[in-house]
This record gives C-alpha cells, structure tokens and sequence, in this order.
C-alpha cells in the first residue's frame, strides 16, 4: 500500500488552479479546498505561499478495518456482493428486471502482476416490458466513478432494491416503474474498487497500466470523470485527475457512453463523495438552461444538501451528457468523508433514498415529451430536434441538438415550471424537416407527435398480413419476414401486419415463425412509391408444449378430489386437452381440461381407498392434428401416486425431557448453549422447549456452533417432518434476505456425515459473513430475524435408511439476541402396501437440489448437492440465461442423498461467462427439479 496522504485544508486558493499542479483536490469550498497531500505536496504549497492545516476529521473512517472485506467496513458491498444482489433482483422479480454486461473493465483486456482480478460495468434495468425500449422517460442512476466513493454504489443499489421490491405493492412505485425507463449502474470503476478494498483505500482512478509494466504502479490510472469528450484534457499521467490518454480511453466511460446514446436519459443523478452538495454543469463557467439548475435545487433541498456550479472543467460526466443530449445531469457528492463507516453510510443512504426517488418521479413533472415517426407508415424516426430557444441562448452556444431514441422515435426534454413556447426543428435522414411551436411548464409533461414527410427517395413500401392457417386465419404476430437478397427484415404486430421500406427490385420474401412452416413469396416487384402488399398463411406443424404438470404426491387423503395442474401452449390454440387415468392397471378414464389463467390447465381425479394406486398422463391436440402427451411416451411411462393410511413414526412435545437426545459443540472452539428450557413452550398445557441461548431469556453467546442431535429413527415410506420453533437472531439491517446468526437443519443417513435438508418454502435468510465469522459459510441458507412459533416441516421422503436429525444454531461475533426453541416434533409417514418397497417410493418424490456455494466465480467450479428417491441413473443439465443446454451429466447413483463436483465450463471447455444459469436434475422415474446457479467473475 501506498503511504498514506494528509488530508488538509487549504486557505485563499481554487480548485482548479491546484488541480491544474495535479494535486487530488477533494473539495471546494468558499476560500478554500481541501486536498490529500504527501509530502512533496505540502512543501509544493509553503513554496508557492499557500496556508495550509490538518483538516481535524478522518476522511476514511469505514476504511483500514482489517475485516474479511479488506480496507472497508463489512456493510460495503464488494463486487461479488454487488453482482449477487443485482442477479438476485432480477431473479426475485424477473417481470420487471434485466440484467445488462454493458462493458468492459480494462482488467478485462490487460494483466497485471499485483492484481488478478477481471471485471464487467453492470446495469440493472427497471421497467414494466423490461426485454425492450418503450416510448417511455428515461433515467440512469450511476456510482463509483472514483475507487474511493463507495458510498455511491451503496446509494444505487438502495434505489435498485426500493423500486424492485415495492413495486406491485406501493401504487406511487408501480406507476412510475410502468412509466419510465430505470437503469441502475452501482459500480462504473470496478478495477478500483477492487483496489481500494485490497491495497489502498486513497486510490481514485480506474487500473490503467501507463508504462506497460504488467504492474499497478502508484500514480498509475485514467479518472473516469475526466475521460469524456467534452472540453477533455488529458494532463499529465501522475495527476489524480488524469484525463487519459484520449477521450474514451477508460473503457468503463466507454461503456457508460454505449448505454446513455442508446438510452437516452432524461435525467441522471452521479453519486460519488463527499461534500454533501449538487453540482450541475457547467465546470467552466457558463449557465445552462434553467431546468437544470431548478432540478438540482429541488433535488439537494429535498435531500437535505446545497446546489451549486460545478468547477470542473474538462470531461466530466455531467457535462458532455448535458451538452450533447440535454439530459439534466449532476454530481451528487454524497457524505462529508469519502469512506464513512459503516453506520454513517446506511444513514447516508437512507438520507438520500427518497429524494433520489423523487428524480423518476419529475421525469413526469413539466417537460416536453414525444415522439418522431413516419407520416406515411408510422414507424419511429431517430431524428434531430433544435430548440432554438435553449441551443442558442444558453452553454455558449456549443449544446448539441438532442436526438430521438432510435428505437421508439422517443424524446424528452426537462423544462422548468414556468410557461415558455419552444420552437422545435425537426429533421431526419431522408425526410422533410418539420418546425413545430409548443408550449411548457405546469406541472405535467407537454406530449406531442411529430410526423415527417418522406422525401423524394427511391423506395417501395412491402406490407402484408401474416395469419394462421391451422387456426382459421386468425393474425400470427412475432412472424419475420425476410426480403432476399440484401433486403430488410420486418416483423409482424399483434394484428399479424407487417409494413416497411424496400428499395426496387424483385425479390423472394419468406415467412418464417417458431412452430410453423414458412411460406414464401417469389419475384416480388418493389416499385419506387407504389405499396406491394404480399400475406403470408402459415401451417402449424410442432404439437403443443405440455410443462408444469402436477407431480402428485403419496397421500393419506382417501376423500379428494386430487387436484392436477399443467401448461399447455400452442401458437394455434387447442382442439383437444384431456386428463387420462385409471386404478391398478385398469381402463383409462379421460377429464377434460379446464382453461385457467394464461396457459395453465386443470382437472381432477376423484378421491380413491387407501390402497389405491392411481396413474395418469395429460394428453393435448393442437387445430391442425399435432397431438403430445405428458410424459412424452404415455401410456408407456405414466405419472401416478399411491393413496396410503398415515403412521406416526416418531413424535415428543419435549415435556419428558426428550431421552436420547444429545447436543455438543459442532466445531472446535466455538460453544454449545443448547439446554433444556422452561422459559418458552409450545404444547398445550407444557411448559420445556429446547433452547439454543442463556438461560431464561438470556442472549445466546458469541460464535455458537451448537448441535442439538435426535435419537436414531427408521423413515417410512414418504415421511415429513414438522416441528415448531422460536427464533430471535441477528439479521443484517442493510441487505435485506441477510442474517448474520441463525440455525438450519441437518440428517445423517446410518451414521455417515451430516448434511443440512431444506424446509417447505425454503429458509428465510442466506448467512453474510461479519467482522468476526460464525460457523456457516456466506450464502448458507437458514432461519434468522425475529419470529413466534411457527411451524416448519421438511420432505423426509428421500431417506430410507436409519437417520438422525441436527439443530444447529451458529453466531458470529458481535451482536446476540435470545436465541432459538424448538418443541413439538412429529414424524409422520404412509404405510407402505405390499407391493411397494417401504424405501423407496413408486410415484415422483419431491426432490432437492442444492449448490456450495450458490455464488460461483467464473472458471472454478461447485459441489452439486442432491437427495433422490431411488437408485437407478441421475441426468444433471446445466442451461444458460437463454436456455440452451451448455452440458449433461449422466451417473447411477444410489438413493438418498449424494453429492458431485461440478467444473464450470461448456461443451467447449470454456469458462462460463457471468450470469443466472439453471442447474435441472433428472431423478429416476423422470421427477426432475433445479435451482438456480449464479456465477460472477
């Protein structure tokens, strides 16, 4: 690490003159700047006549914590973390949500002896149609431009997490998540944060190798917020606020570029710190247009801060993102440290949080909204627009005209509340250019459409219907057409219609659409401006997708009805869905399906004797004849379930002081509280419980590993367990799912090592490792928070042989709470007919599939964990976010639980890339289930 810098304030001088000497200036201030200094620094100063003093706070007091998480406070997200919680909002509400790799980080693409890391820039994107761009208001949130600011990715994710977890439940959020276009970008200089966290907590830049050493030399770097092109100076390479060789030669600023010229943003807040101030452009002096300075305003009082001019002056973020597309762009330099601790960062997030909210809000506040499209076609233009009023009166003269998302045609420009007429000049390749007047202000946005005139161009217009043959010609969206050779390619609408410019020639178009065969058209003339209208008829030719369906359990009920559920899909609709099943090998009875919500299906199977055997497959015909069935080759292979009597295989409510239980201390040097207790119970009229913690209602200690461990029972066919319990245990207040203490619970089959099982719904928390780590690895799922009695009950129904069950309750070392009780436990099991072994079921048991960890870097590898129900062979798949198949795995396994390595690679050998990827498990008798697997770099 690098020696560390004095942090001083500076009487009598301006930020960019000391900049301009290369020095870090931190802040500006009325008279003064504050800056870090070395020592070469401080006699640069005394030479040239400048005072200067110990600033008389600590600029880094989250930082130098020596915690697992390196140089900063455990409640910073590292990468890893980062990347986890933004894969996790997108699996959690994956209607609204989707991930983007925007670019890359220079680590990507350079080595470095001192440093081993690879890095992605990511972006989250909020949205109701969040697959594509909508003619909606757009804003980016962005962070951590500079290492040593990692305040601001905790900001952005915190907006992250409130719009995805409130939405759908809190109106305000729902409408402004539907309306607008959110993108979230937590960490710009990923390569630096790494850096900070590692090595040097000081550190501002990206890793940029000058001298091309293949080593992370001091000084070293591009200031990302230096490196765009707008009035961009490079300076000289040690300088803190070094601008790069060239503009965009940060390739984490190139990045940001590609999204905000394709998104378009309206509005975009830059978190970094510190100063508790809004800057908006311009850094050299010159007023932008009076949006900006009332927005910021608005925003720093409603957060608590001050808005004012920023000063620097050459490529910054805010000011080419202002001066070449207008969006109300600003630097919001949160905190009065640049790495407060941990507990000062969460109430600087939630200082900031609903203001920052408010920002999407006034995307829908006075401005000027539309869109741009085509007079005669209406298809969306990327058009110019100047505004006279505004490009010729305010920055100097240099803003740029703004530009239509190219997309939708969408445009939006941020006005002030006061009513003005803007004059807008509208032009496009290609088309007539258009002047339009309209009025602004109030409180609500002024929408207006612009149609352009096509010029006097050597076109044709191609247009047509596509429509299903097998379905009555009813319209078939989603369909493409290809105009060959070297035309373009359209797209049918939900109307099935499809319209476009070709220039003239004859052509083949061809008619293509998953499940349906094509159909072409030869020869089609295109005349310059005449409209060739060709529809297409396509023929159905794959049967119905059948998915989903019920995998109904062994039951006790011999009173049903039993209720069987599936997905059937078909782009032609169905002819025919049925429910076929029957008793003991009998004759097979049919139900037909009823339609449900969307694509499910549903019907059901009368109440049969305890005795019964029932099997039965789902069977479905699509409007031109394709048929399916589920499973694929029914009858052959059919889904089925026995109806069997229930028998109590063990149960105690702990008032006889449960004989033959043992508890110990799991792993050496830590503690077993695990006792008999009087203090909570749960049995009607009882009064023990188990109890992991103090006596009475005393905290639990610090850096428990406590197993409480049942006598040894044999399962019977399909057993559950149920037991109620008590919990109050440390979560963690800024990662929500997260908990530091907790317990989970665990079987040994006939004495072999212990595995932890998984309850119905899952544990509600995953472990985050503190300061001082528990037993449990990060990630490790488990009960936490503060809970009453609830029960809980887990599938025994893999287990045959003898087994044991584990309580274990683990902490780390700091805060404790009361602890953990357990009472009433039951197992419960069917009585196994004759023709049934008692160990292994006949019908499709309820599987499990589990990872260590769930979190995978790239390039290493996993242990599969999985329970099933009899031996025979497993086939495990591995599928991308796209759903292809990367790999299969085939092996005989024996029933029960097991466990394999898995190398994280494709068919290609190749390291897989970040993303969610689903790992689908294929037991015995066809039951398959999966999980989710995310891999990070």
């Amino acid at each position: 690490a690098t020696p560390e810098p004095l942090a001083v304030r500076v009487s009598g001088a301006r930020g960019p003159e000391l900049e301009a000497q290369g020095l870090d200036v931190t802040f500006r201030g009325a008279g003064y700047v504050e800056l870090l200094a070395d020592p070469a620094d401080l006699v640069w100063l005394g030479e040239h006549g400048y005072l200067w003093a110990p600033l008389q706070r600590d600029l880094f007091s989250g930082a130098r914590t020596g915690s697992r998480e390196g140089n900063l406070d455990f409640q910073y997200h590292t990468y890893d973390e980062m990347l986890a919680e933004l894969q996790r909002l997108v699996a959690d509400h994956p209607a609204i949500c989707r991930l983007y790799d925007i670019g890359d980080c220079e680590s990507r693409h350079w080595s470095w002896d001192n440093y081993a890391e690879s890095y992605d820039v990511w972006a989250l994107r909020i949205s109701d149609h969040p697959d594509y761009d909508e003619a909606e208001p757009c804003i980016v949130y962005d962070g951590r431009h500079h290492a040593r600011e990692p305040v601001a990715t905790e900001i952005v994710l915190a907006v992250a997490r409130h719009f995805c977890e409130n939405y759908g439940s809190d109106p305000a959020i729902t409408d402004l998540v539907d309306g607008s276009e959110i993108w979230c970008v937590p960490m710009i200089n990923a390569d630096g944060h790494q850096w900070v966290e590692d090595v040097d907590p000081w550190w501002r830049k990206t890793l940029w190798d000058y001298d091309q050493d293949h080593h992370v030399d001091s000084g070293e770097g591009i200031d990302p917020n230096r490196n765009y092109d707008w009035h961009w100076s490079g300076g000289y390479w040690s300088d803190e606020t070094y601008g790069g060789p060239a503009p965009w030669s940060a390739r984490e600023v190139a990045a940001m570029r590609g999204l905000h010229e394709q998104q378009r943003p309206s509005i975009n807040p830059s978190y970094h710190s510190y100063g508790e101030v809004i800057l908006y452009p311009f850094g050299y002096g010159v007023d932008p247009e009076p949006a900006v300075t009332e927005v910021a305003g608005e925003y720093a009082s409603r957060v608590g801060y001050v808005s004012q001019q920023s000063t620097t002056a050459h490529g910054s973020s805010k000011d080419w993102l202002y001066g070449t597309s207008g969006c109300v762009s600003f630097t919001v330099e949160t905190a009065d440290e640049f790495i407060p601790s941990g507990a000062t960062m969460e109430a600087v997030v939630a200082q900031l949080l609903p203001g920052s909210l408010w920002l999407t809000e006034r995307l829908h506040g006075p401005s000027i909204q539309g869109v741009v499209v085509d007079s005669v076609i209406g298809i969306p233009l990327a058009a110019t627009i100047h505004i006279p009023e505004i490009q010729e009166v305010y920055g100097n003269g240099e803003l740029w005209d703004m530009r239509t998302e190219a997309a939708t045609g969408f445009f939006c420009r941020i006005c002030p509340a006061t009513s003005q007429t803007l004059t807008l000049e509208v032009d496009a390749d290609g088309y007539e250019p258009k002047r339009v007047e309209v009025t602004t202000g109030g409180s609500a946005p002024t929408q207006v459409e612009i149609e352009l005139v096509p010029d006097s161009f050597q076109r044709g217009i191609l247009a047509g219907i596509v429509s299903n043959a097998s379905a009555g010609g009813t319209p078939l969206p989603g369909a493409t057409i290809d105009v060959r050779p070297g035309g373009p390619q359209l797209l049918s609408g939900p109307d099935g219609a499809y319209i476009g410019y070709v220039d003239p020639g004859s052509y083949t178009v061809v008619a293509t659409h998953p499940s349906f065969a094509p159909d072409s058209a030869l020869d089609v003339p295109i005349l310059v401006g005449e409209t060739t209208e060709v529809d297409f008829a396509l023929d159905d030719i794959l049967p119905p997708e059948i998915d989903g369906t019920t995998d109904y359990a062994n039951t006790s009920d011999d009173v049903g009805p039993y209720e069987i559920e599936t997905t059937i899909f078909d782009y032609s609709g169905l002819s025919e869905a049925a429910l076929a099943y029957r008793m003991a090998g009998g004759t097979f009875l049919e139900v037909p399906l009823e339609p449900g919500l969307g694509d499910r299906y549903q019907a059901e199977i009368p109440g049969q004797p305890h005795g019964s055997h029932v099997e039965y497959y789902i069977r479905a015909c699509d409007p031109g004849g394709n048929a399916a069935s589920d499973p694929p080759d029914a009858p052959l292979t059919l889904y089925d379930f026995y109806v069997l009597p229930e028998v109590t295989v063990y149960e105690t409510g702990i008032e006889e002081g449960a004989p033959g239980w043992s508890h110990y201390v799991v792993t050496g040097g830590f503690v077993d509280q695990w006792h008999l207790s009087t203090q909570r119970n749960h049995t009607p009229l009882g009064t023990m419980s188990w109890k992991c913690g103090d006596l009475g209602s005393g905290d639990y200690a610090n850096l428990c590993d406590a197993g409480l461990e049942t006598p040894e029972f044999v399962p019977a066919l399909d057993s559950e367990l149920r037991f109620w319990h008590w919990i109050d245990a440390e979560v963690s207040g800024s990662y929500p799912g997260y908990a530091y203490d907790g317990g989970i619970v665990e079987a040994s089959v006939a004495g072999g090592p212990w595995e932890q099982i998984f309850p119905e719904g899952g544990y509600p928390y995953l472990c985050r490792e503190g300061g001082t780590p528990g037993p449990f690895p990060a990630g490790t799922p488990l009960y936490s928070g503060t809970e009453d009695w609830q029960e809980a009950r887990f599938d025994l129904s893999a287990f045959s042989d003898p087994l044991r069950l584990r309580f274990r309750f683990g902490s780390d070392g700091a805060a404790t709470q009361e602890g953990w009780y357990i009472d009433d436990l039951l197992i419960l099991g069917l009585q196994a007919p004759s023709d049934v072994d008692a160990g292994a079921r006949s019908d499709r048991a309820a599987l499990h599939l589990a990872l260590t960890p769930s979190l995978v870097r790239r390039g290493g590898e996993t242990q599969i964990r999985y329970q099933v129900p009899r031996a025979g062979e497993i086939a495990l798949q591995l599928f991308d976010p796209t759903g292809r198949c990367l790999w299969r795995q085939r092996l005989d396994v024996a029933p029960g639980l097991g466990s394999l390595r898995c190398p994280l690679r494709d068919r290609g050998a190749r390291p897989m890339s970040s993303g969610i990827y689903l790992l689908r498990l294929r037991a015995p008798g066809g039951e398959e289930t999966g999980t989710r697997l995310i891999v990070f770099e």
